[in-house]
């Protein structure tokens, strides 16, 4: 159990790093270019500080900065609820620095590289304002991906965003959880080839896991995947009517949670699991409307509420087969794009659990319980967040207030991977973030 709480800390504490590149685009006099020849450098950034307060304890990563979700409540001696206790900090971490670099010495082919880093380093999980590691002020890699792009396609490799995730329908918060964990999306090392015909556009991707890998057995660890011999596939189609654009896609993986038993055997184990989304990105002169809908299978990996658990067990070999725990979601971010910009994001994820039961520990020995319910946060029964919004906009400042009000039910996990008995508890955050981009 202790090793699954340590993988769990350790994929909130990444999930962190994903809003600082969800900038929107800076203006062309933030803007540095660099040409020479055929060659063309880009360099971009943001310098942004950030400021929060919340009304009681909250799970969350970087200094408190990207909340998940309340803490669930904790009752001392006397009855009172340890958690409700409210926090508060500032902090200008997530500084960052793009460099794109485009050759075009081969026209009509285009190739460019792209980098981005920041400044923000390893930062420690926080829980009850217990941080388990911190280390910040270290430079860290986040994209770094090649292009090829001709008239109707474009060929990418690299790490860039997971294709669950479109920026160009994405929730615009001032927060810094751009609202995760309803709306799951991280980096991933993938190719990625698309294609382009009139108003439609097609994606095919083969990714793997690095930084955010499932859970399992040994807890957060790319090995799964790799045992499993099959790159994670995606597949989506985007089409454009007017200003509009609509887009669909499946995401299609395979884990091989183990490959030998706890009694010795080798075995064949895997875990199929399927992830759907659909999503609308809607114009209307100046109001902006993102909409989304997800149903996804074992969604660990896209740092969304669920996982996968043991099915069935041979008590003769330990052979086991697992069972996918579902989960939907849906949310929609509407804004009105001006230099006085109000916003507003209304957003929920449920657990659905799986649709057989499920075995949620193993007693390997007496005294001994093995944990086989790989999820992340399996007892929360669903999350839902509202936030309104405003900012300012001077040349290339911005300053952005956010009330951000996020609500958890927490409960007991049930034989079939749902939440019982659940007790619902919220948390008020007032978010500010002055940026400054170049």
């Amino acid at each position: 159990m202790k090793r699954l709480n340590r993988a769990v800390i350790l994929l909130l504490t990444l999930a962190h790093t994903c809003y600082a590149v969800r900038v929107r685009p800076l203006p062309e006099t933030a803007r540095a270019h660099i040409t020479h020849g055929f060659y063309d450098l880009l360099l971009a950034g943001f310098v942004r500080h950030n400021a929060f307060a919340d009304s009681r304890q909250v799970v969350s990563s970087q200094q408190g900065l990207y909340l998940f979700f309340p803490e669930k409540k904790i009752y001392d001696a006397c009855g009172k609820d340890i958690n409700a206790r409210g926090q508060s900090n500032m902090c200008v971490l997530d500084t960052s620095l793009h460099m794109r670099v485009q050759n075009t010495a081969c026209e009509p082919i285009i190739m460019r590289g792209v980098i981005n880093v920041d400044f923000i380093g390893p930062v420690g999980f926080v829980r009850n304002v217990r941080s388990v590691f911190a280390n910040t002020g270290a430079l860290r890699m986040r994209f770094a991906y090649a292009e090829i792009e001709k008239d109707w396609w474009t060929f990418t490799a690299g790490q860039l965003w997971t294709p669950m995730y479109l920026p160009c329908c994405a929730p615009d918060t001032v927060s810094y959880n751009n609202g995760s964990p309803i709306d799951p999306y991280t980096w991933i090392p993938q190719i990625r080839f698309t294609t382009r015909h009139d108003r439609f556009t097609f994606v095919a991707v083969a990714s793997s896991q690095l930084i955010y890998p499932s859970l399992g057995p040994q807890g957060a660890t790319p090995l799964y995947i790799r045992r499993a011999m099959m790159p994670n596939m995606h597949f989506q189609a985007q089409a454009r009517v007017k200003e509009h654009t609509f887009c669909a896609g499946i995401d299609i993986l395979r884990l091989a949670p183990r490959i030998v038993t706890n009694k010795g055997y080798k075995v064949h184990e895997s875990i199929m699991s399927a992830r759907f989304f659909a999503l609308a990105s809607l114009r209307f002169g100046k109001v902006h409307c993102n909409m989304k809908a997800l149903a996804m299978q074992n969604p660990s990996d896209l740092l969304a509420t669920g996982g996968y658990a043991v099915r069935t067990v041979n008590p003769t070999t330990d052979r086991r087969t697992y069972a996918n725990l579902r989960t939907a979601g849906a949310w929609m971010d509407i804004a009105y794009k001006a230099a006085i910009e109000p916003g507003l994001f209304v957003g929920g994820i449920k657990n659905l659990g799986a649709d057989t039961h499920i075995i949620k520990s193993i007693e390997r020995s007496p005294g001994i319980v093995e944990p086989t319910l790989y999820s992340y946060a399996p007892d929360i029964g669903y999350i839902a967040r509202v936030s309104p919004r405003v900012r300012f906009f001077w040349d290339t400042i911005e300053l952005g207030l956010e009330l951000e009000y996020t609500r958890a039910s927490y409960g007991t996990v049930t034989c079939e991977g749902k939440v019982a008995n659940a007790t619902s508890v919220g948390n008020v955050r007032f978010v500010s973030a002055l940026t400054y981009t170049f």
